[in-house]
């Protein structure tokens, strides 16, 4: 705090004067009153995070470590230039960590059963149509703080095998299973047609890929269903193939939105 004064008090003795002509009247003692406060109020989270999940771990601890956003907006292995400022994969952790790669255990990945995507880039599977509305309006597309309708489609089962080799998955989460429920068609893209040939390679530009389709039978309903067993044969059989094509188990299906709407599966 005392360098953060230091900074602010010699950047105010440079700009004194322009701050004067334009008539700004800049009180310092008020601000490093309130500097103060944020620091009672803060100082008690700060500390040494890469000793803290060291210590942790060799305590015999468990350490969760969640990602936002996802593989296709990595800064590296994104859609460029459709992407974020940083890693978004599960060697993002390591970064932001200071963990090593010995240490990272189980990679979870988590996909919808569906596809969306927010603002601009590629999206091969999007849905322009009644359909496309429909998942958003079932699924409550919308952001949460803009209110923006999210773009969606159908699962595109070429970047979820390409997420599951950039991240190391262990297992998938599904979620958002019943958003399905009662549709009127299901598809799930297995290929790329590039310049009339298939392909199950991510290719460096999306923006010319056209999807390839496997269709499934419509199911009636798994909403709230937390056993396996008791889903429909549909429903069990769209799940299954998901996870043979990407020769990946699925740890969890959610199916419903609160908590109890979990089926915890091992494949």
């Amino acid at each position: 705090l005392n360098q953060l004064k230091t900074a602010l008090q010699n950047y105010y003795d440079k700009q004194k004067n322009y701050f004067k002509s334009l008539h700004i009247d800049i009180n310092l003692e008020q601000i490093f009153s309130e500097l103060d406060q944020y620091q009672k109020q803060l100082l008690p989270f700060i500390t040494n995070t890469e000793a803290m999940l060291h210590d942790a771990l060799a305590a015999g601890k468990k350490v969760l470590l969640e990602g936002a956003q996802g593989t296709l907006l990595d800064i590296n292995y994104g859609s460029y230039p459709f992407v974020t400022s940083s890693a978004t994969t599960a060697s993002g952790a390591l970064i932001g960590t200071g963990l090593n790669f010995q240490q990272i255990g189980k990679v979870r990945g988590i996909s919808k059963a569906y596809a969306t995507r927010v603002g601009s880039g590629p999206f091969p599977t999007e849905e322009l149509g009644e359909l496309g509305q429909l998942l958003g309006q079932k699924g409550d597309e919308f952001g949460t703080t803009t209110g923006r309708a999210r773009r969606c489609g159908w699962l595109d089962l070429v970047a979820l095998k390409y997420a599951k080799q950039l991240n190391g998955l262990d297992s998938l989460v599904l979620m958002k299973l019943d958003v399905l429920d009662e549709f009127p068609q299901l598809k799930v893209c297995i290929a790329y047609e590039i310049d009339g040939e298939q392909s199950t390679v991510m290719p460096s530009d999306l923006e010319f890929v056209k999807p390839v389709y496997k269709s499934f039978k419509p199911w009636r309903s798994v909403k709230g269903i937390s056993d396996y067993k008791d889903l429909e044969p549909n429903a069990k059989a769209y799940i299954d193939f998901i996870s043979d094509f990407l020769q990946l188990p699925i740890s969890i299906i959610s199916t419903g939105p609160d908590r109890n709407e979990t089926i915890i599966y091992n494949g």
